[in-house]
């Protein structure tokens, strides 16, 4: 909805008093400086405005910052670098480093060829990390992920040649740190990928799940379990991501009150919002990246994840829609109130979740001739 139509609707509802006051509030909070930007982008010059000045870095620049676009993203980017170093270079908590250098090692491992020693540096770090870790989490031995690096760590020693001075250091404390804690090495390794072959899913079943799942907005008036939810999540955790750092956290709500205040205006609920039983918010959280370039790796991850949890509640009987989050400032702003997200996490999407109605519609959404879809080896 454009702010014109926004202002007009307001009007229609409650009247001129109503829409001076709440005008009124709009100017002081925003600015004339964000309106004229605005209303001059939704005008009818307003595509050749910004094509004029997408030409000039500076002239960009100057208007995304009176429109307030990127304000959360950015200061979600460096913020997310800020808690990267604080808790993974100073082992505070190194979570995500330990993750990103464990996965470097098991691509090396899995390489055809590879060298005789590779990933020296990284193993050092590696290392000293999951040392770090187990002694500051309170039942590491409990904690799958570490073991996970512990095991690459072990297959990693019995794989290199480990004559050189720099790998042996690393190797003896590895092998002090295995003996003082008793830690018995596991399996979880590279594999053959024929031993994950067990049961092939058959194409018409996936297509046939594919065009099952469709956007339901009309569900029956029962709870959504948690058990099932967290079955779904499990599956989605098996979905790609950037060396495997996942992230991203779904927040489940299913409180009625809470979803009232979540499925507020201008989400793209008008008409179907008092139907909605439970509401996923999935959240990015940049602490996991130390890099400029990997900023958008907790909106991909978390959207390959949402794909996949979707066909996992269609399997188990739940229907979902995909809700529109609108990229709005004062949105954000209240969500983040409302949510208490911390100022590196961005809301990926919103989704509606609940046991359908056999009876409500779904729309047919024709989708696109795959001809419009892809191309092979197109440069031009």
């Amino acid at each position: 909805m454009s702010l014109l139509q926004h202002g007009r609707s307001i009007y229609n509802e409650h009247g001129v008093w109503e829409l001076l006051r709440r005008s009124y509030d709009f100017v002081r909070e925003r600015g004339a400086g964000w309106i004229g930007a605005h209303l001059l982008a939704e005008s009818s010059i307003g595509s050749k405005f910004k094509y004029a000045i997408s030409h000039s870095a500076f002239l960009t620049t100057v208007y995304f910052y009176i429109r307030r676009t990127f304000k959360h993203e950015k200061r979600a980017i460096l913020r997310g670098h800020y808690q990267y170093y604080k808790k993974e270079r100073e082992r505070e908590d190194p979570e995500h480093r330990i993750i990103r250098h464990t996965h470097m090692l098991e691509k090396g491992i899995s390489m055809e060829n590879r060298r005789e020693v590779f990933g020296v540096a990284v193993a050092n770090e590696l290392v000293e990390n999951v040392i770090a870790a187990w002694k500051r989490r309170d039942e590491p031995e409990s904690d799958d992920q570490l073991r996970w690096s512990i095991d690459v760590l072990a297959k990693y020693f019995e794989v290199v040649s480990i004559e050189s001075e720099a790998l042996q250091n690393t190797y003896n404390k590895f092998q002090k740190f295995v003996t003082s804690t008793g830690v018995e090495i596991g399996n979880r390794v590279p594999r053959p990928r024929h031993s994950l072959e067990t049961n092939p899913v058959e194409f018409d079943n996936l297509r046939a799940l594919a065009e099952q799942r469709s956007s339901t907005r009309w569900f029956q008036d029962k709870p959504v379990s948690h058990d099932v939810i967290d079955k779904a999540i499990r599956v989605a955790a098996e979905s790609p991501s950037a060396c495997n750092r996942q992230s991203f956290e779904y927040r489940i709500y299913d409180d009625k009150e809470l979803l009232d205040e979540i499925l507020q205006p201008p989400l793209g609920v008008t008409g179907y919002r008092d139907n909605i039983p439970c509401v996923v918010v999935l959240v990015g959280k940049h602490r996991g990246y130390f890099r400029e370039s990997e900023k958008n790796v907790p909106l991909i991850d978390g959207s390959l994840s949402a794909m996949t949890f979707q066909y996992a509640l269609e399997s188990l009987g739940l229907a979902s829609c995909t809700i529109n989050w609108p990229a709005m400032y004062r949105e954000h702003n209240r969500m983040e109130r409302l949510l208490n997200l911390d100022e590196d996490e961005n809301i990926i999407l919103l989704m509606a979740v609940g046991h359908p109605n056999p009876e409500g519609k779904v729309p047919y959404s024709n989708k696109k001739n795959i001809e419009n879809l892809r191309s092979y080896n197109k440069c031009d």
